[in-house]
Parts: C-alpha cells; sequence; structure tokens
C-alpha cells in the first residue's frame, strides 16, 4: 500500500476544453485557472493525424448574432466588422472606417452583453474620426499610384510630396497623440525615402505638366534647407548626363544610317549610268550601221 503524504502535491489537471494557439497537452501541464469569459471563445481541435491543437474564436455565434440584430434594429448597411493587421496600415484604415458605421451599436450591444467591457468613449470616437480622415489621403494615394489603366511613374512624386507636406502638418498638431503619431510616420517616411530617388525623379521630370519645376518646388519640403540644393543639382545633373549620352547614342545611330544611305544612292547612280552608257554605245552602232 502506498504510505506517501500527498497534502502538498498538485492535483492532477483536467484536460483544458479550450487553448489559444498552443497544444492541450503542454498546457494542461501549466494548470491555470480557466475562469474568465476568454475561455469561451477558445476551443481544442483534434487534427487528422491525432494532434490536438486549439482554435480561437474571436467573435463566437451568439455574439455575431446578436450585433446583426442590433445592425438590423437600427438598418444600417448588412457589412461585417474588418480585424486590423499590424503589417498592412490599410487594414487599419478600412477597420476604423467601418467600426464608424457601426457607432451606435456598440453602446447597445454593451447593454445586453455584460462580459463587454471596451466600450470607446466620446473621446475615443473623436480620435477614431480623426485619424480616419488622416489616412483616407494615404488609402486615396494609393489607390493613384497602384492603378493599372494608366502610367504611374510621373504620378510618384507628387503624391509623395502631398504625404510630406501632410505629415509635417500633423507633426504640429495641438493634439499631443497625433503629433506622436505624426512624427513617428515621419520618421519612417525620412528613412524610406532616403537619398533622392532619381527614377522617380526623373520620371515625374518628363512629365511636360510638370518639368523640373517640381522638383525646385518638392525637394525644398522633403528636404532640409541645406541638403535641397544639393538634391536638386544631382537631379539637374543626372538629367543632363542622361541627355547628353542619348544625344551621343542618337548622333552614332544617324552618321551609321546616312553612311548606309549614300552607299545605297552610289550603288543606284552607278547602275544608272552603266545601264546609259550601254545604250548609248548600242544606239552609236546602230546609226554608224545604217
Amino acid at each position: 500500500m502506498d504510505a506517501r503524504d500527498t497534502t502538498h502535491e498538485r492535483p492532477t489537471p483536467e484536460e483544458p476544453e479550450s487553448l489559444d494557439d498552443i497544444e492541450a497537452d503542454n498546457y494542461a501541464r501549466r494548470n491555470r485557472k480557466k475562469t474568465s469569459t476568454v475561455w469561451q471563445e477558445l476551443t481544442v481541435v483534434k487534427l487528422a493525424d491525432g494532434t490536438k491543437k486549439v482554435q480561437c474564436n474571436h467573435l463566437s455565434t451568439v455574439r455575431l448574432t446578436m450585433f446583426s440584430d442590433i445592425v438590423k434594429q437600427l438598418q444600417l448597411p448588412n457589412k461585417k466588422l474588418i480585424l486590423d493587421c499590424c503589417s498592412r496600415w490599410n487594414a487599419t484604415y478600412a477597420m476604423l472606417s467601418c467600426a464608424l458605421e457601426f457607432k451606435d451599436v456598440f453602446p447597445r450591444y454593451a447593454q445586453r452583453d455584460a462580459s463587454y467591457k471596451h466600450l470607446p468613449s466620446d473621446e475615443d470616437w473623436l480620435r477614431v474620426e480623426e485619424v480616419c480622415s488622416f489616412l483616407a489621403f494615404f488609402n486615396e494615394v494609393t489607390n493613384i499610384i497602384s492603378g493599372s489603366e494608366y502610367p504611374t511613374s510621373n504620378l510618384l512624386l507628387p503624391e509623395l510630396w502631398s504625404i510630406k507636406e501632410l505629415l509635417m502638418q500633423k507633426s504640429s498638431s495641438e493634439e499631443l497623440w497625433m503629433r506622436q503619431m505624426a512624427d513617428k510616420m515621419q520618421r519612417k517616411f525620412d528613412k524610406y525615402w532616403g537619398e533622392c530617388n532619381l527614377l522617380i525623379s526623373i520620371a515625374a521630370i518628363l512629365d511636360p505638366r510638370n518639368k523640373m519645376k517640381l522638383i525646385d518646388f518638392s525637394f525644398r519640403v522633403m528636404y532640409f534647407e541645406d541638403e535641397a540644393p544639393k538634391q536638386i543639382c544631382m537631379v539637374r545633373d543626372s538629367l543632363y548626363e542622361l541627355y547628353k549620352e542619348y544625344v551621343d547614342e542618337y548622333a552614332a545611330a544617324n552618321v551609321n544610317t546616312t553612311m548606309e544611305n549614300d552607299v545605297q544612292e552610289s550603288g543606284v547612280i552607278n547602275t544608272c549610268t552603266t545601264s546609259r552608257i550601254g545604250k548609248g554605245k548600242v544606239l552609236t552602232h546602230q546609226y554608224l550601221y545604217h
């Protein structure tokens, strides 16, 4: 008979019914208490090979039904909420703009679901509206420069210039949270823009609506006061160098074409002369014979 003292031993945990993205057996050894309502959104799934994985149900069927009922009562568009994606900024815009359409649904939903503890305040909704108006411009620019039915290389610089101006404007906002967000975005912009992008700049110059004037205006916004003239001169010199290379190549090709044409014309003249001389001899011979 086993006479061990089991007073201080940890009880054997039961197999958990729901977990979040970890295997059920591993979590069972940790013996956590499942008293939170969050556990209701997690389910253990048995795969085809017999292993157990965890599946997270972000919104239960009951909650979705409840939310949809309120949407129908308010006669709002039959749309679904969009989840954010940390690697795509336009997903944040889509999520917030969609949430704004359901602004009146959330307070009513909070009255029906006692476990819903994150109801946005009026101040939160004001921030959401301001961020959406801010990101709407980025969404518009993305749609313009990613078009497939028209040239876009000449549109990049004007749109990037507009973004830089907007970031500078928001960086001086009265709201601290907006300044912090705009400053962070502006540092990212400066990092990825880096030094002058010649390909984008020259493509913009070749657009007859822009020419070099766009470079003069935009670079004084996108660069510091002492750096802008250097970048402008670099673009101008690169453009002249590109033009000189084109002229030299065209001149060489034109010389070759001219020489070929001269050779062809010379051959035609010699043939005509020989033909005329031959005919002259025949005619003279016939005249003397007669």
